[in-house]
């Protein structure tokens, strides 16, 4: 795998868009490289590849959310992983991370919120997958997530009551951003990442050395990575 990432990484810097993306004016190759081992060497901790066999990987998906007509959205995803159990015969959505597992530090109720926002990501693409007729659409009924940083494994079931819900999500956010596109509304939300952003530069909400949370190091910032959902 090493060698692997070695010779993926050397072709990759032959396209400018991912020099771009890396600001390697600021940061040098050496480190993003550094980085990206010791993610291959931790993820070798979680499970061995040699012993798994995918039904999906980097699926894009692409799924008819909502009532046919004008409340009718497109959504499309890429999924990292489709596994199916040797245990139970039941699908598995998995998704890497590059960064750590979400502190558990809070009360139960705050935990409980934080787990569920990491998860929610998942919990669409088991939408899009049990709608999906490529996928034969069955419902997946586990939600695993691999942060490479630690290494951690999460794991949370999934139910096809759960679908309803998240499909309302995510068309009242559909919605939301229809209607901020015909009135040129766009409102900031402000938080502890907004140093990484790349349009800081022009939003009135920016604030420079304002914390609005738990101190953000270059290890927590988000990897650029391709994303499509």
């Amino acid at each position: 795998l090493a060698e692997l990432l070695e010779e993926e990484w050397a072709a990759m810097l032959c396209k400018p868009f991912f020099k771009e993306a890396l600001d390697l004016s600021v940061e040098p190759t050496s480190s993003w490289l550094q980085r990206a081992h010791e993610c291959v060497a931790n993820y070798l901790k979680l499970e061995q590849p040699q012993a798994i066999e995918p039904l999906a990987l980097e699926r894009k998906l692409l799924v008819q959310l909502g009532d046919e007509g004008a409340d009718s959205f497109a959504f499309t995803g890429i999924l990292d992983r489709l596994d199916r159990s040797e245990a139970d015969g039941g699908l598995t959505v998995v998704d890497y991370k590059t960064g750590k597992s979400p502190s558990q530090a809070y009360g139960d109720e705050t935990n409980a919120r934080i787990l569920e926002e990491a998860f929610f990501q998942l919990k669409v693409y088991a939408l899009l997958a049990s709608r999906s007729a490529e996928l034969g659409g069955e419902v997946p009924s586990v939600l695993r997530l691999l942060f490479l940083k630690g290494p951690t494994e999460l794991l949370r079931p999934h139910a096809p009551s759960e679908l309803a819900d998240t499909e309302a999500v995510l068309l009242a956010i559909a919605a939301e951003i229809d209607r901020a596109a015909v009135t040129h509304t766009f409102e900031p939300t402000p938080g502890r990442l907004c140093d990484w952003c790349a349009f800081k530069h022009m939003c009135p909400a920016f604030v420079p050395g304002l914390v609005l949370g738990p101190p953000v190091t270059e290890a927590d910032a988000p990897v650029p990575r391709r994303k499509s959902w």
